[in-house]
């Protein structure tokens, strides 16, 4: 626990972020936020007494995410002195470091009398940047931990490697002796299979920090340094402290002065570090604007892609499926006639397996199966080839797994729901769903088959986007440039331009409730006198667009 008055939150948080990973909380003194403030440190929850009438300096207190807390509304204790044992701490408003005398008042810790055996405090050497020091408490006890699940195998790359090189042993050496128990049970038989790949991919690993099965364990408090932190900050942080030391020898108003000009220094220094880093790790990332010009810049030309008024308005609302049987009868005849496509039913091969285990993303979470996408991509031919029948017979035969059928769901909190709140209120949080990595393998083959029926047949009119391959947003947003460059082509043609501006008033109105006989001018006119969003006030959150 870190007790320090830093005469400024704000502008104390690079030190904070550099020493957040020594302390599980954190209490400031003199925080100076106003309700208005923004204040957050990265892995820590926020409690905070902000300035609310003259007079006071303000209290924030973080404390890390894995620790379980909860709030007590307490009655205001201040007063000008405390009594406790007939000995009496008087405040006289006093600085407790006076900057031109050698003794100075320490900051007191009041604690516990029961609990005082198993606190251990010390003051800090380095002030960091304050006119207070900082005061260190280590409580001899353990604390309450929050817990996760933990359910995934944690390989490192040397590990991988040495298991790419010898072609994963374990499992090819165990292949035969696996085979000959193997349950005629499809189901049973696939449960054999991933609960064998489990228990080697557990005995394969070097280190014994994973947990070997299912379970709860503690969150670590292990946290990262900032990503703009480099040598060169830390060396700042070295030579701000013995700046410290000197004035600490010999507290004079000229060492005093000095240790103000170098802190200023540094602190300029460590924001310069600061941006410089952030800039250098961003630098590689492009902006939505370059990405929509290089889209630009690949399509074709907009007068090769023209077309007239009648075949625009046809395409509108086209029916994807009306040769489609839905009767059994007029189904059976469909099959007997032999204008089907045979291809659906092939079964699946290893070749099918190996190119969907290429396109799966190798830090794709598991599920409770606990066999991600590495462990796939490094299986021996003899075991895809199992998986492949596995997948022929649930195909076959029209059964799953029971595996297949359970998911862990995730639930992870919004924005609003991040912050601590008050037991009474419920703190909202986003369900994800992580199924197993060995079914959504199968679906990607099957999902394969059904794209190529669809796209090679012209199932789907070319105006759909959203799901299909090179049918995103950006290829929608040029498809409409080029189709609104166009109406400068039809312009030419009265009738064609008459009839698109029909269609496009229409389509207009039907957007923002208007009734079709509405002129287009009072529709304009009372987009200049009410903002658009009021228009839009009775649309369900989450359905604007």
């Amino acid at each position: 626990i870190l007790q320090w008055n830093c005469c400024g939150a704000r502008s104390k948080l690079p030190q904070l972020q550099a020493i957040s990973k020594n302390y599980d909380i954190i209490c400031i003194q003199e925080s100076l936020l106003s309700p208005s403030s923004t204040f957050s440190l990265r892995g820590f929850y926020t409690l905070r007494a902000d300035i609310t009438k003259p007079g006071t300096r303000g209290i924030c207190i973080v404390i890390r995410y894995n620790i379980v807390f909860s709030i007590i509304d307490l009655s205001d204790l201040r007063d000008d002195s405390v009594e406790m044992l007939a000995v009496e701490v008087s405040n006289d408003q006093r600085p407790t470091l006076p900057p031109s005398s050698g003794p100075s008042i320490i900051d007191l810790i009041i604690a516990t009398a029961n609990m005082a055996p198993l606190y251990e405090a010390r003051a800090e050497e380095d002030i960091w940047g304050s006119d207070h020091f900082p005061i260190t408490v280590r409580v001899g006890t353990s604390l309450i931990l929050r817990q996760r699940y933990d359910y995934k195998i944690k390989l490192d790359q040397r590990e991988w490697t040495a298991r790419s090189m010898y072609n994963y042993t374990p499992l090819v050496s165990s292949y035969d002796s696996f085979m000959s128990h193997l349950p005629p049970d499809e189901k049973e038989a696939y449960s054999r299979l991933t609960n064998h790949l489990v228990d080697t991919a557990v005995m394969c690993r070097s280190s014994s920090t994973n947990a070997t099965s299912l379970g709860t364990v503690p969150i670590s408090n292990e946290r990262a340094t900032p990503p703009w932190w480099t040598d060169k900050c830390q060396e700042i942080i070295i030579k701000r402290r013995e700046a410290v030391r000197i004035w600490q020898r010999a507290p004079t108003i000229e060492n005093f002065h000095n240790f103000k000009k170098a802190r200023a220094k540094y602190s300029k220094v460590l924001f310069r570090e600061k941006r410089k880093g952030w800039n250098q790790n961003l630098s590689d990332y492009l902006t939505l604007k370059l990405r929509f010009q290089k889209s630009l810049n690949h399509t074709a030309d907009p007068s090769k892609e023209r077309q007239t008024m009648q075949e625009a308005i046809q395409k509108l609302c086209p029916s994807c499926f009306q040769d489609i049987s839905t009767s059994l009868e007029k189904m059976k005849k469909d099959n007997n006639s032999g204008a089907i496509f045979e291809e659906i039913d092939s079964p699946i091969t290893v070749r099918h397996l190996e190119r969907a285990i290429s396109t799966m993303k190798k830090k794709s979470a598991p599920g409770l199966d606990r066999i991600n996408n590495n462990m796939l991509a490094h299986l021996p031919d003899e075991y895809k080839e199992l998986l492949v029948n596995f997948f022929n017979r649930f195909l076959t035969e029209g059964s799953v797994p029971d595996e297949w059928k359970v998911s862990l769901v995730v639930s992870i909190p919004k924005a609003e729901g991040s912050r601590v709140m008050l037991d009474s209120h419920c703190i909202r949080f986003a369900p994800i769903s992580l199924l197993s990595c060995i079914l959504k393998l199968l679906e990607k083959i099957v999902y394969w088959k059904l794209l190529w029926l669809m796209e090679s047949q012209s199932l789907l009119p070319q105006e759909q986007m959203g799901f299909r391959p090179s049918r995103s947003c950006n290829d929608n947003l040029v498809t409409f440039t080029n189709y609104a460059c166009s109406i400068f082509v039809w312009h030419d043609n009265p009738s064609i331009f008459l009839k698109l501006e029909r269609l496009q008033y229409k389509a207009i109105r039907m957007a923002l409730g208007y009734r079709q006989s509405t002129p287009i001018n009072v529709m304009l006119y009372e987009a200049r006198e009410l903002p658009l969003k009021l228009r839009f006030g009775l649309l369900p959150y989450g359905k604007r667009h």
